[in-house]
């Protein structure tokens, strides 16, 4: 993991005693790869500087806001940050997960390489988020899903749409997320195909 400032460490370290936890080793670090995984690019100081007036008047006639506030970039980011931190607290190493689910490092790279795998890259090497773990397996058809997927999806927006329940999928009348389906033994089929169009 990438170091952390001493005063880092005790930020982080004070808020997790504040709700009686004690920091996992490496939370820092993980939590610097989640924000260098969400801003790829320095933000725009003015959003609206990039749209035309006509563009201006016909969001302001249709009740749209044309003012960002100030901070507006910043909490996205926080927003997305936690998200993805929570993300990497729960994915495993390629080491983990070829000892979790039974199968060599190698493997575990086959798997990666051929997108049949969701895997997330930082500094320090693969990551695997176990949400598309089943036990000790990858989820039945997470194969065709992840090789569906666009390529460079961003690891927030795949979890988001994989974990979300959605009309078009239903067991038993009730709408289930495209997890919750592979999970049930249904088709690989139509969720490869929301997949694609993501």
């Amino acid at each position: 993991m990438p170091r952390t400032s001493a005063a880092t460490t005790s930020t982080i370290d004070d808020a997790f005693a504040a709700v009686g936890l004690r920091a996992p080793l490496g939370f820092g670090g993980m939590l610097r790869d989640a924000l260098r995984l969400v801003v790829t690019e320095p933000p725009i100081a003015d959003p609206t500087s990039e749209l035309t007036e006509t563009e201006l008047t016909e969001l302001r006639a249709a009740g749209l806001r044309t003012v960002v506030p100030a901070d507006a970039y910043v909490q996205a980011v926080s927003r997305t940050a936690a998200r993805m931190t929570a993300i990497l607290a729960d994915a495993g190493t390629v080491e983990e997960t070829a000892k979790a689910t039974g199968v060599s490092t190698a493997r575990v790279r086959q798997l990666l390489g051929e997108r049949a795998l969701f895997g997330v890259r930082t500094v320090d090497g693969w990551l695997v988020p176990r949400f598309q773990l089943q036990g000790d397996a990858p989820l039945p058809g997470l194969r065709a899903v992840v090789a569906a997927l666009p390529a460079g999806i961003h690891p927030v927006a795949f979890h988001t749409w994989f974990t979300t329940p959605t009309g078009a999928l239903r067991l038993e009348d009730a709408p289930v997320s495209p997890r919750d389906w592979l999970a049930s033994g249904g088709p690989a089929h139509p969720v490869a195909e929301q997949a694609a169009a993501l």
